[in-house]
């Protein structure tokens, strides 16, 4: 077997995980879990704590009895996953008083009759999991929920036998876990999550944290070391990180957790992603169990893709973060999943073919440009029978991809685009690189369906100097990293400038200058790359912002750049980069592509420049509907 200790079995207390993953509840709940064969899965569904006066919510009983079910019939544990939300849940009641970051709303303290309360719940409820037929419970005591927020000194400001010292700051967390022992009895296994640290200035402390885990030894069996906060700012992108912080950032944390603590099994949570480096991080003794949420998302096949050593055909996740997006939601890798309804696969209707997807008529896909949506959609429309060929006037494939995956920042992107050059391999595909797409070639190849994704060009834009020598667009320097010198200045503070000065800073120990147009950095990101970007640029002086300015000119050795103020100033540069943006192709453009084929289709950022997501989800929508 190719990952002989990832799929070893490790005994938990009186019970035997198949394997050592264990998927996290996440967005996709258990049910991703539904043929995933993990060795765990922690249910959570709508289950919490203090937010209804029954164990399980009344209608919820028949989907966790499906849930532990699948999970049984996939040989995986049931474990069902805990919380409290403190002073995020239904009665705004935590440590001490406050006024939440992430809503605004005020919070209180909770009473030593809300404790008493509060611990009866707790034991009340894991019993009733416990004769519900779930194998283990799982506390979640991190990401700033109850217990945490009690640790914390962040949250907890009590001056009461309950706050200050770190040892009054555990006296009530370390009941809540006494009375779980106490409830399930001391055969039944017990798991936490928690976090290392709160990544919270004045917050929870990894040396407290270990602590506390010391504390609790005796009476837990297990325990999933994570870090950061959900609902602050600061610790939330830690507790779900972003592209730009390190894979598996907290596998140091749990090294250290097991070598203190040896009675328990220490799984790892945090940009898990690739069967190899959770091999890796097992074989060497650092963690006993990798615990994944987000990949699963990604793939709900991984774990069996790895048991079968097919690890190439896991879709990698790109840690974009979209799965958390207030607004266009979803997976950038995996367009069958379905946010709203939080399953995999997603089902299509049944008149687009037969049950498994076949096309119920086979027919000539002509896909102009191999980007990520013309991938996509030449793949997926290969799978469902159809005979597709594939037109790419470079000699590589990825488009924009195949230049990002350059980025310091862009590991899984590559990784990415290594997954999609593989499945076109093993399909179908005719793949004709080195073509220039004309109406005229399309023609002659007599299609059925055309399906336009060459992709959007770059905006250059009309400053003096912007064609010297050692001005670069995006794509072209990222090819010509040699060329950015000591000093480089970024035209345009999208996320794309974003990165590739924090690169030229703190990747190469140089010079960066970004120069941005509106009052906003990253305004096209997601609210946590900016969230996380600024935390790295504390850590450096290397990198000068000059907001709500535009440059004026382009020169030999700089750039004059005029404020908001209409003041001038000169900043020198040994190298220039413009990132201000792509443009799609205008509809005159793209008019005599069509009554070429019978249908005709524009995906991707042919459409309108967005994210991989959006040209992935297009190319998969429309093939699935040919």
């Amino acid at each position: 077997m190719k990952f002989k200790n990832l799929f070893s079995p490790m005994k938990i207390n009186s019970v035997i995980a198949q394997n050592r993953t264990v998927l996290a509840p996440g967005h996709c709940g258990s049910q991703v879990a539904k043929g995933a064969g993990a060795g765990i899965v922690l249910v959570r569904g709508n289950l919490g704590v203090s937010e209804s006066g029954n164990n399980f919510y009344e209608q919820s009983h028949h989907l966790i009895r499906e849930y532990v079910e699948a999970c049984h019939a996939a040989g995986s544990l049931a474990s069902l996953h805990i919380h409290q939300f403190g002073h995020h849940s239904a009665n705004r009641k935590g440590p001490s008083d406050g006024v939440s970051e992430w809503d605004g709303a005020p919070y209180f303290s909770m009473t030593t009759e809300d404790m008493d309360e509060c611990v009866e719940e707790y034991a009340q409820f894991v019993k009733g999991a416990k004769d519900f037929d779930f194998d283990m419970i799982d506390m979640h005591n991190g990401h700033g929920w109850l217990v945490g927020q009690f640790l914390s000194p962040y949250f907890n400001k009590r001056e009461d036998e309950f706050g200050g010292s770190l040892e009054n700051r555990m006296r009530f967390p370390l009941r809540l876990v006494k009375a779980v022992r106490e409830a399930v009895g001391k055969d039944f296994p017990v798991g936490m999550r928690f976090s290392a640290t709160d990544f919270l200035p004045g917050g929870l402390n990894f040396d407290d944290a270990l602590a506390f885990l010391a504390a609790v030894e005796p009476y837990i069996d297990m325990v999933e070391i994570s870090a950061g906060t959900d609902l602050e700012k600061r610790g939330h992108v830690h507790s779900q990180t972003i592209f730009l912080k390190e894979r598996m950032p907290n596998a140091p944390f749990a090294g250290k957790v097991k070598a203190a603590c040896p009675g328990l099994v220490v799984a790892v949570v945090g940009a898990v992603l690739y069967p190899d480096e959770a091999e890796r991080i097992i074989t060497s003794g650092l963690v006993d169990m990798v615990s994944m949420s987000r990949a699963f998302m990604a793939d709900p096949d991984w774990v069996n893709k790895a048991r079968e050593g097919r690890d190439e055909d896991i879709i990698p996740c790109l840690r974009c973060k979209l799965c958390y997006s207030k607004t266009n939601f979803g997976c950038s890798v995996n367009p069958r999943y379905d946010f709203k309804e939080m399953k995999m696969p997603m089902v299509y209707p049944k008149y687009l073919g037969s049950d498994d997807g076949t096309a119920a008529n086979k027919k000539r896909v002509v896909v102009v440009g191999a980007g990520p949506g013309g991938m996509q959609a030449a793949i997926t429309a290969a799978c469902r029978g159809h005979e597709v060929t594939l037109l790419e006037k470079n000699a590589y494939t990825g488009g924009a991809l195949y230049d990002a995956r350059k980025s310091d920042y862009k590991y899984e992107v590559g990784k990415y685009l290594d997954y999609l050059n593989t499945q076109l391999e093993k399909s179908n595909v005719a793949i004709m690189l080195l073509t220039e797409a004309t109406p005229a070639l399309v023609k002659s190849l007599n299609p059925d369906a055309l399906l336009l994704a060459m992709g959007a060009n770059v905006v250059k834009p009309p400053i003096p100097g912007i064609d010297l020598p050692h001005v670069m667009n995006v794509y072209e320097a990222l090819r010509n990293k040699e060329n950015w010198g000591e000093k480089l200045l970024v035209v345009g503070g999208g996320a794309n400038g974003v990165e590739i000065a924090l690169e030229q800073a703190l990747k190469r120990g140089k010079q960066a200058i970004m120069v941005e147009a509106t009052a906003r950095l990253a305004a096209n990101a997601i609210e946590d790359f900016m969230n996380y970007a600024n935390q790295l640029m504390e850590t450096t002086t290397s990198i000068e912002i000059h907001m709500e300015s535009l440059v004026k000119e382009i020169t030999a050795k700089g750039a004059f750049i005029v404020a908001k103020d209409e003041t001038t100033r000169f900043v020198g540069a040994d190298a220039v980069v413009y990132c201000v943006g792509l443009k799609a192709p205008d509809a005159a453009s793209l008019f005599a592509w069509y009554n070429i084929a019978p249908q005709t289709f524009v995906i991707g950022d042919c459409r309108k420049s967005r994210f991989i997501k959006d040209a992935a989800t297009d190319g998969w929508n429309v093939a699935m509907n040919l």
